[in-house]
């Protein structure tokens, strides 16, 4: 997917529920609550 150690990304979508969207270069990924309270952020 892309989302490894020290990549670089931005939110672009955090509603109050609902999935979230992040861009990594030119690709945007959608990630459930879930896969998203297991990222963790420096």
């Amino acid at each position: 997917m892309g989302l490894l150690p020290g990549t670089e990304f931005t939110v672009i979508t955090n509603g109050i529920s609902g999935p979230v969207t992040i861009a990594i270069r030119e690709a945007r990924i959608i990630l459930g609550r879930g896969m998203v309270h297991r990222i963790m952020v420096a």
